[in-house]
């Protein structure tokens, strides 16, 4: 039997009311299963990376932190997702603000991730100097970026109203 396209879309069909690619489904159910398993891909990660004796160590604390800003970026695009395919049933606000969320956190996240890289390039090096200058630069980016989402004239235009 040769696979077309509307028998792959015809084999996407999950369970009960979440239909994913067939004719006019929702994509976005799509993307809060994808969630939920990277959700729990990243809770084995943590469950296998876990030791209490390396607790201290900078590169330790900062993978940590790396793993938490991801599962807390997962878990606000659920949120959001879930808000925004059901847009009748929430208030503007809720829309906006938990979206405004998602956005700080996934800035966090990349910010947090790409400091995490400078620091295992930079870790041997005798001189912190690049690591530093690398570390503000992100720093500044990740001011900038979470301000717009305080700034943005729509935002407000909407919040006003």
């Amino acid at each position: 039997m040769r696979l077309t396209l509307p028998l792959i879309r015809s084999l996407m069909i999950t369970k009960r009311k979440y239909k994913l690619i067939n004719a006019g489904g929702n994509v976005m159910d799509i993307s809060i299963y994808l969630d939920a398993v990277a959700l729990l891909i990243i809770g084995v990660i943590a469950l296998f990376h876990y030791e209490p004796r390396r607790s201290k160590v900078h590169r330790y604390q900062m993978f940590n932190l790396c793993l938490l800003l991801t599962a807390g970026t997962l878990i606000s695009d659920m949120v959001s997702l879930i808000t925004i395919g059901n847009v009748s049933g929430y208030p503007l606000w809720v829309n906006i603000l938990v979206n405004s969320i998602y956005f700080i956190c996934i800035n966090s996240c990349l910010s947090i991730v790409a400091a995490y890289v400078f620091y295992l390039l930079f870790e041997y090096m005798p001189e912190q100097k690049c690591y530093k200058i690398a570390s503000k630069l992100i720093l500044s980016m990740w001011i900038v970026l979470t301000l717009l989402v305080f700034v943005k004239p729509s935002v407000l235009y909407e919040i006003i109203l």
